[in-house]
C-alpha cells in the first residue's frame, strides 16, 4: 500500500475554506499532491482544533478516493517544538505500520514548521527508510534533496534525546518478575509465560542459552513456582567432574537422582557429559517414562524431574556425534532459549539495580563500607555497552567497581576501571557531538568535522571506492558526493 504522510499545514487549511489568508498554492501542499501522484491511502497529523481539523477532513475526502486517517496531536502545542512533533510522527508511521507491513512510505515535507519538515527526515533515516517530497507552483510534486548539514545536526541531536529518554522511561517501568528473575522486555515476558506453563507439568525441560545467561536462575524460578516447589533441587554441574566421578555423583547410591527425590535435578552445561555417562543417564529417563522407576543397575530409586541446561543450540553437538540423540529428545518435551543481554536492553538498568542492592546488602557491617549508588553517566555506559559474556560479566564489572571506588557512588571513572578498558577515543564523533557550549562553538565547523568524519568511515568501508562511497551516504549522484570530496581534500591540501 502506497501510503502518503502529512501535517497539516497553515496552507492546507486556507486551501480549503477553514482559514482565511492568502493561497501560495492553490489546492494547498496535501491536494496538491494527492493530484500529482497516485497514493492508496492519506495519513494525516494535525495539532489544530477540532472544528478546523474536521473541515479540512470533510474537503479533503471529496476530491479524492484515497483512504483518509486523520491522527490527532493536541498535545504538541508549540509547532516547532522537534521531540513532540518527533513523537507525534512517529506514533501514527507505526500504527500505520502495525496495520499493514508492506507499505510505502511517502513522507510529505511542505506542509507545517520546519520541525515538521526535519522531522520525516529524521524518521527516514533512523527508523523507517521512506522517499521524501515536496509540493511548489514552479514544480509540482519532487523528490526532495536534503542538505548534508541538515542531516547531520538534527538527526544527531533528536537520536541523543530519544536515547536519554528512553533510559529513564524504562527506569520507571514498573519491573515483571518470575520467581527470583526480574525483567520489563518483551522477550523476557514471552519467556517467562512459557517457563510458567511448564510449571505445572514434569516433562524433562532444557534451557539453553549463551554463557552468563541467567538458565540456573531460571531453573530454580520455575523449581519455585512447580509442583515440585517442596522437594529439593539439586545442582550438577557437568563440566566440573571426571567421567567417574559424574558416574558416582549422578547414578551412585545416594547421587543426584536419590537426593533430588520429589523435587528438580538440574544437569547444568549437559553438553559436557561424556557419552558414557550420556547413555546410562538415557536408559535412566527412558525408564522412567515407562513407569519403571526403579533402575537398580544404577542404584537409582526415585521420582523427581530433570532440568538440564547448555550453552547455544544442543542440536549441533548431536548432529557432530558428540550428543547422545535419544537422550536429546527425552530432555527437549519444552525448551526454553534465554535471550542475550544484547537482546533485552531494556532489563540491563533493571539487573543493575538489582546487583547494586545485592551488593550493598551483602557489604561487612564490620568494615564501615557506606552503601552505593550510580551515577547517571555511570549507568549509561554499563547500559549502552555491549555484555558478549552477558549478566556474569555485568555482575563482574559492578563488584568491581563496587569494591575499588572509594566515593559513596559510583562514576564513570570507577566503571571503565572496572571493565579494564579507556573511554571512547577522543577526537573522534564523540568529541564532535559532545561539546561544551558556554564558551560559544563554531557550528558550521562542528558540521564540517562531522561530515569529514563520516567521509572518512565511508571511504574505509568501502575500499576506497568513491562511487561505493557515495551510496553508503545517501548521496543520489556521484556528482553531489564529488563536491565533498574534493572540498575535504582542498582543506587537507
Amino acid at each position: 500500500m502506497k501510503t502518503l504522510f502529512a501535517w497539516i499545514g497553515t496552507q492546507d487549511l486556507i486551501a480549503s475554506g477553514a482559514r482565511k489568508g492568502d493561497r501560495k498554492i492553490d489546492d494547498g501542499p496535501i491536494l496538491a499532491a494527492l493530484k500529482s501522484e497516485e497514493f492508496d491511502a492519506v495519513a494525516l497529523i494535525s495539532n489544530y482544533d477540532t472544528d478546523e481539523t474536521g473541515f479540512f477532513e470533510n474537503w479533503l475526502v471529496a476530491q479524492t478516493k484515497c483512504k483518509l486517517t486523520t491522527y490527532r496531536a493536541s498535545y504538541v502545542v508549540d509547532p516547532t517544538n522537534l521531540d513532540m512533533v518527533y513523537r507525534a510522527a512517529l506514533e501514527a508511521v507505526n500504527t500505520e505500520l502495525s496495520s499493514s507491513k508492506e507499505t510505502e512510505l511517502i513522507f510529505h515535507m511542505s506542509p507545517g514548521t520546519w520541525a515538521m519538515a526535519v522531522c520525516w527526515l529524521i524518521i527516514s533515516e533512523t527508523r523507517h527508510p521512506a522517499r521524501l517530497v515536496q509540493s511548489s507552483i514552479e514544480s509540482g510534486l519532487t523528490e526532495t534533496t536534503v542538505p548534508f548539514e541538515l542531516h547531520a545536526e538534527y538527526i544527531a541531536k533528536v537520536n541523543r534525546s530519544i536515547d536519554e529518554k528512553l533510559l529513564l522511561e524504562n527506569r520507571k517501568r514498573k519491573p515483571l518478575e518470575f520467581g527470583k528473575l526480574l525483567f520489563r522486555s518483551d522477550v523476557m515476558q514471552r519467556l517467562a509465560a512459557k517457563a510458567a506453563k511448564s510449571c505445572n507439568h514434569d516433562f524433562p525441560l532444557l534451557i539453553q542459552g549463551d554463557i552468563g545467561t541467567e538458565r540456573e536462575e531460571l531453573a530454580r524460578s520455575i523449581h519455585l513456582e512447580g509442583i515440585r516447589r517442596k522437594g529439593s533441587f539439586i545442582k550438577v554441574q557437568c563440566g566440573l567432574h571426571s567421567e567417574e566421578e559424574l558416574d558416582e555423583i549422578l547414578l551412585g547410591k545416594n547421587g543426584a537422582f536419590e537426593q533430588s527425590e520429589g523435587g528438580v535435578l538440574y544437569l547444568e552445561d549437559i553438553e559436557f557429559l561424556p557419552l558414557h555417562i550420556q547413555a546410562e543417564l538415557t536408559k535412566v529417563l527412558q525408564n522412567a517414562e515407562s513407569g519403571k522407576l526403579n533402575y537398580q543397575e544404577a542404584n537409582v530409586n526415585s521420582t523427581c524431574r530433570v532440568i538440564a541446561s547448555c550453552r547455544g543450540e544442543l542440536i549441533e553437538n548431536v548432529k557432530n556425534a558428540q550428543f547422545n540423540e535419544a537422550l536429546y529428545f527425552i530432555l527437549t518435551v519444552l525448551v526454553l532459549k534465554l535471550p542475550n543481554l544484547s537482546e533485552r536492553k531494556n532489563d540491563i538498568s533493571l539487573l543493575i539495580d538489582q546487583i547494586l542492592d545485592e551488593l550493598n546488602e551483602s557489604r561487612p557491617s564490620g568494615l564501615n563500607i557506606s552503601t552505593k549508588s550510580l551515577t547517571p553517566r555511570a549507568r549509561k555506559i554499563l547500559v549502552e555497552r555491549e555484555w558478549k559474556a552477558n549478566t556474569r560479566e555485568l555482575r563482574n564489572v559492578l563488584q568491581r567497581a563496587f569494591l575499588w571506588g572509594s566515593e559513596d557512588s559510583i562514576d564513570h571513572a570507577d566503571i571503565w576501571d572496572a571493565v579494564s578498558e579507556s573511554p571512547p577515543a577522543s577526537g573522534a564523533l564523540q568529541d564532535i557531538l559532545d561539546v561544551d557550549l558556554e564558551s560559544g562553538i563554531d557550528l558550521k565547523m562542528k558540521l564540517d568535522e562531522y561530515a569529514d568524519y563520516m567521509i572518512d568511515r565511508a571511504l574505509d568501508q568501502s575500499g576506497g571506492n568513491k562511487s561505493n562511497a557515495a551510496k553508503l551516504l545517501g548521496f543520489p549522484t556521484y556528482q553531489a558526493f564529488a563536491y565533498w570530496i574534493k572540498r575535504r581534500e582542498k582543506k587537507k591540501g
